[in-house]
C-alpha cells in the first residue's frame, strides 16, 4: 500500500513538470513570434519612410496571397504588413476594434497591432516617429480567459514622412 502512494505522487510530479514545461515552451515561442512581428513592421515603416494606408477595406485586404486577388501586397504599407501577418500566421483578434484608441496606443490595424504617429521638434528640424504594438496571447481555455501581454517598440526618427495617419503628442 505504501509503494502505491508513492508511485502516484511521483506520477502527479512528472505530469506537473511535463505540463510546466510544455507552458514555458509555448509562451516562449509565441512572444519570440510576437517580437519577430514587432521588429518586421518597424523595418517596414523604416525603409518605406513612413507608414502608408491603403485605400482598400479590410475585406480586400483579406483577398492579398489568394487566388484572383485584385490587391499588389506592395501598395502600401499596410498591405505589405498585413500580407507578412497572414504568411507567418500572426494574424490575431486578440485586439477588437477600438482596443488600441481606449488604451492610448494609437490606432488598432488589421492583423491585430496598435500604430501610432508621434511628431515630433527635435534639435534643428522636425520629424516624426512611430510607436508599433504586438501583443502576447496567453489563453486558458478552463476558465475562458484571455492574457494579453503588450510587447512595444518605436522606429528612428523619420524626417521625411510620407505617413498618412495623423500625428499625437
Amino acid at each position: 500500500m505504501r509503494e502505491s502512494i508513492g508511485g502516484g505522487w511521483l506520477m502527479t510530479i512528472v505530469v506537473l513538470f511535463i505540463v510546466l514545461f510544455s507552458s514555458y515552451l509555448a509562451v516562449s515561442i509565441n512572444y519570440s513570434k510576437a517580437f519577430k512581428v514587432k521588429n518586421y513592421i518597424l523595418s517596414v515603416i523604416e525603409r518605406r519612410e513612413g507608414f502608408t494606408m491603403s485605400l482598400i477595406n479590410d475585406n480586400q485586404l483579406n483577398t492579398i496571397g489568394k487566388p484572383g486577388a485584385v490587391v499588389d501586397a506592395n501598395d502600401s504599407a499596410q498591405t505589405e504588413i498585413f500580407s507578412y501577418l497572414k504568411d507567418f500566421g500572426y494574424y490575431t483578434d486578440v485586439i477588437k476594434s477600438g482596443y488600441c484608441e481606449n488604451n492610448n496606443l494609437g490606432k488598432t490595424m488589421a492583423g491585430g497591432y496598435c500604430l501610432k504617429r508621434i511628431c515630433s521638434n527635435i534639435g534643428s528640424g522636425s520629424g516624426n516617429y512611430y510607436k508599433i504594438t504586438t501583443f502576447l496571447r496567453i489563453e486558458f481555455p478552463l476558465v475562458n480567459f484571455v492574457f494579453k501581454v503588450p510587447i512595444s517598440g518605436e522606429t528612428k526618427l523619420i524626417y521625411y514622412d510620407a505617413g498618412s495617419i495623423d500625428c499625437e503628442s
